[in-house]
């Protein structure tokens, strides 16, 4: 190369040679040996891509760490939703087993009918939401998920 600050369309190329050095795992040294590049020009590159990479693989942790933490959150609260409805699917349950069917009772069977019927849709809804949040996740969660399911039911 020759002596001199390189124009930027130069710079662009170099930093692009470089990058693909260091990609493949070659040494800032043996880098600028090959590209007959300034030996600090190549360890600098060499640290802005290696702090890139380690800021990029940190968010990846937090992200990740992230979700798993929302997933959990998710799931207490379908598991918190469907608690709730069962109990009062019982109680509904309950009740219309106690109501005797009249003309003047007729609308109370009815209301007790319907939100029956609309408890179970939303249990069937939390189900589901349920088994698609379990497609997120890793085989090891899933057989964790299913044995701690199996203990808990013995």
């Amino acid at each position: 190369m020759e002596p001199g600050r390189p124009s930027v369309k130069q710079q662009i190329e170099i930093k692009n040679k470089i990058r693909e050095y260091f990609f493949k795992g070659f040494s800032a040294r043996i880098t600028s040996k090959l590209l007959g590049v300034n030996e600090k020009t190549t360890q600098k590159y060499f640290n802005d891509f290696l702090d890139y990479y380690k800021i990029s693989s940190q968010f990846n942790v937090d992200f990740e760490k992230r979700v798993q933490e929302d997933r959990i959150k998710v799931a207490m609260f379908l598991e918190n939703k469907s608690d709730a409805l069962l109990l009062l699917l019982d109680e509904s349950n309950i009740q219309l087993k106690n109501i005797s069917l009249t003309n003047k009772n007729f609308k109370i069977y009815k209301f007790l009918t319907d939100t029956i019927l609309r408890i179970n849709k939303f249990l069937m809804d939390i189900q589901a939401m349920k088994t698609n949040s379990a497609l997120t996740l890793s085989d090891a969660e899933i057989l964790s998920k299913q044995l701690g399911d199996v203990l808990s039911k013995q």
